[in-house]
C-alpha cells in the first residue's frame, strides 16, 4: 500500500471524480505490486483487497492434502483435476508466497502425481478449507477450521467425514467459535448441530453479541454478519420468514434481537467494544 484515501491523484483517472455524495465511487487505496504497476483499489472489503501474509502454516517439503476444486493450475493440470473422483488430493509444497505476473497471488505451490505423471497447481488461501496436512487428527483440523473462519459447507463436511458427535465436546466448539468470533461456526452450530448459540446467556447477562464484543476477531464476526444478510437480500430472499433462518443468523429482531438487549450491567453489545477500545470492529458496525 503506497498511500490511503489518494483523493490528489483523482485528476489522473478520467473515469473517476472527487466524491461529492455517498454514492459516489471512492478510491480507497493506491497499491504498487510487485511488479512496479501501481493500482486501485475502490472498496475496502475482501474481494478487493487483503492483507498479504506474513506467515504460513506448511514450508516447502511438507506433505498436504488439499481440495481439487478449489486450486489453480495450468490447463492440462486442471483437466486432470476435474476428472479427479477424490475429494482431498495428496501433494508435496514446492513453495510459498507465489507472487508471478500474470496469475493470480498464491500462498502455496503443490505437486502432486496422478498416474505416473506429476503436475503443479497453485492453493490460493492458506486455510483448511483449501489445504491441510497429510493425517492430522479430526478435532484439530476442526479446531483450525474455526480458528481460520471457514466456512459453515467445510464445517459440514469435516463433522460429516471424521464423523463427529459434537455434543460430546458441544462446549469446547461454542467456546472455539465465539473466541474467534467465527460467524460461520456459529451458524453452523445453530443450524446443522442442534445448538441454540443465539439464546446462549452467561452469569453477567451477556448474549452472544456481548460474547462476540468481548473477542479480539469481533470486526471478523460483523463484516461477515453484514456480507451474509446483504448476500441474501440481493438474491431476493426475504429477511423475516421462517425460511430465512437457515441461511443466516438473525440477530436483530424478535424473539431474539440480540442487537438491542443489555446485560446485567444495562451495557449493549457497543458498549463493550467502546470500552474495549476496538477501533476496527466500532468502524465495521457503524460503517458497514
Amino acid at each position: 500500500v503506497e498511500c490511503l484515501w489518494p483523493v490528489r491523484e483523482l485528476a489522473k483517472y478520467s473515469q473517476l471524480k472527487v466524491p461529492s455524495s455517498p454514492s459516489d465511487m471512492m478510491m480507497y487505496y493506491k497499491v504498487k505490486n510487485d511488479f512496479n504497476n501501481f493500482l486501485v483499489s475502490i472498496k475496502d472489503v475482501d474481494y478487493c483487497i487483503q492483507s498479504r501474509p506474513t506467515s504460513f502454516r506448511f514450508k516447502a517439503g511438507d506433505h498436504v492434502v488439499f481440495d481439487p476444486k478449489k486450486v489453480q493450475a495450468s490447463d492440462t493440470a486442471s483437466a486432470l483435476l476435474r476428472r479427479c473422483s477424490s475429494s482431498w488430493l495428496r501433494g508435496v509444497i514446492t513453495a510459498t508466497d507465489i507472487s508471478r505476473e500474470g496469475v493470480d497471488y498464491a500462498a502455496y505451490e503443490c505437486s502432486f502425481d496422478v498416474g505416473k505423471k506429476s503436475n503443479s497447481c497453485r492453493v490460493i488461501r492458506d486455510d483448511d478449507e483449501h489445504i491441510a496436512q497429510v493425517d492430522t487428527e479430526p478435532r484439530k483440523r476442526l479446531f483450525d477450521a474455526i480458528e481460520q473462519g471457514c466456512s459453515r459447507n467445510h464445517l459440514k463436511y469435516l463433522a460429516v467425514h471424521f464423523n463427529f458427535n459434537i455434543a460430546i465436546f458441544r462446549d469446547l466448539v461454542i467456546a472455539k467459535a465465539i473466541e474467534f468470533a467465527s460467524y460461520q461456526a456459529l451458524l453452523w452450530l445453530q443450524n446443522d448441530c442442534d445448538i441454540d448459540v443465539l439464546h446462549l446467556k452467561d452469569e453477567a447477562g451477556n448474549n452472544l453479541l456481548h460474547m462476540i464484543a468481548q473477542s479480539k476477531h469481533a470486526a471478523r464476526f460483523i463484516r461477515e454478519a453484514v456480507r451474509m444478510e446483504g448476500l441474501f437480500r440481493d438474491n431476493h430472499v426475504g429477511l423475516g420468514g421462517r425460511a430465512d433462518s437457515k441461511k443466516f443468523l438473525v440477530l436483530d429482531r424478535y424473539p431474539n434481537d440480540l442487537i438491542n438487549r443489555s446485560n446485567n450491567d444495562n451495557e449493549v453489545w457497543l458498549h463493550i467494544l467502546i470500552r474495549r477500545g476496538d477501533l476496527e470492529a466500532i468502524d465495521a458496525a457503524f460503517s458497514p
